[in-house]
């Protein structure tokens, strides 16, 4: 009975071995799209250009995560030499995207701060008269609009989104 066993044991080596190489395709593929489109990242739909592009490489990192989370639940296959070579390919992968994650996040909060602050000084209502709102007296006459700049909009939904990006 231990040949059978063996048996059995070198064939389950193989089909490991073709889960691997499988995988190690996948992870492949990934890398290709990554770098084929992390200067122009596909956006979700109403996704601001930050959040998307975060989202888009986070659903990558997914992509190449749940089967490695599975593959460290089966005793043994991550310890062959091919399992060591492909948790090695993954983590490249995986420190790659975070990279990009981390770094397209730390450039919007760089330029956004000052931007916003910018944007903050600036009235509500026009049209503002040359020396700022004074007091009451010095209010312009009707008719008035918002003074409100898109790009204020754009940096709220920018927040939102990051916000619910973070909470995954």
């Amino acid at each position: 009975h231990r040949g059978r066993g063996a048996a059995i044991e070198a064939q389950l080596r193989l089909k490991f071995d073709d889960i691997l190489r499988q995988y190690q395709k996948e992870l492949v593929d990934v890398s290709h799209t990554f770098d084929l489109l992390k200067d122009t990242p596909p956006l979700y739909r109403n996704h601001p250009p930050v959040a998307g592009a975060i989202a888009w490489a986070g659903a990558l990192f997914q992509r190449i995560k749940t089967p490695i989370v599975r593959f460290r639940a089966m005793s043994g296959l991550l310890t062959s030499s091919m399992g060591e070579e492909v948790k090695a390919e993954y983590l490249v992968l995986a420190r790659r995207i975070d990279l990009y994650i981390s770094g397209i996040y730390r450039n919007w909060c760089t330029v956004t701060v000052p931007a916003t602050i910018e944007l903050l000084k600036e009235s509500c209502i026009g049209p503002v008269p040359e020396g700022g709102i004074q007091g009451i007296d010095d209010v312009p006459p009707p008719p008035y609009f918002v003074n409100f700049a898109s790009e204020m909009l754009e940096l709220i939904q920018e927040s939102i989104f990051l916000d619910h990006l973070t909470m995954r």
